[in-house]
């Protein structure tokens, strides 16, 4: 199943009724010309997630999500220290995220991603590694971290994460972790 989420995500699942098939399960894409909001990581530690509800059940092979660098960053000079590192983990009953509930994580290389300051592509992750098996129904969060945030280097490049405001997951939620250990 490919799911597009609210804070502009995209999963692909393949169905276990049939293996060959591949679905869509959700999609929310940004777009810039009916507004968007735009997420950075302020600190290292720090997490921004998305929560969904699956839609369909099968074996997640992978998302996508909508990401950029800062353009405004001195980019020949200062480019990301550190690549962006996407986890896709379980959520308690209330649907928060558990940090430490990994069922995948991998990382998006820091050189593939549109520097920008407006939504763009999807960057697409591939998880079929990682033989993820969801349910219709069962909530998970996509989370995005990185060692580049914006108090270690404020003139450097900065992962922008976006979201639209009008437009959210069906059953989902954007959290903000900090490093006191609180989502907000």
């Amino acid at each position: 199943m490919y799911v597009r989420l609210g804070s502009a995500v995209l999963m692909l699942i393949s169905s276990s009724m049939t293996s060959a098939a591949v679905i869509l399960d959700q999609e929310v894409v940004t777009n810039p010309d009916t507004g968007y909001l735009g997420y950075i990581l302020d600190y290292p530690g720090d997490f921004l997630a998305q929560t969904f509800t699956m839609r369909h059940s099968g074996m997640l092979k992978s998302v996508g999500v909508q990401v950029s660098i800062d353009e405004n960053a001195n980019w020949p000079y200062s480019p990301p220290s550190d690549d962006l590192h996407l986890r896709i983990v379980r959520t308690t009953p209330a649907g928060v995220p558990i940090f430490d509930g990994i069922l995948a994580e991998e990382t998006i290389d820091r050189f593939s991603l549109p520097r920008s300051y407006r939504p763009g592509p999807f960057a697409n992750v591939d998880l079929s590694n990682w033989q993820v098996n969801v349910r219709a129904g069962e909530v998970l969060a996509i989370t995005l971290h990185s060692n580049q945030a914006y108090y270690t280097d404020p003139d450097g490049s900065n992962y922008i994460w976006y979201r639209s405001p009008r437009s959210t997951l069906p059953g989902g939620e954007f959290f903000i972790y900090v490093t006191s250990d609180l989502w907000t």
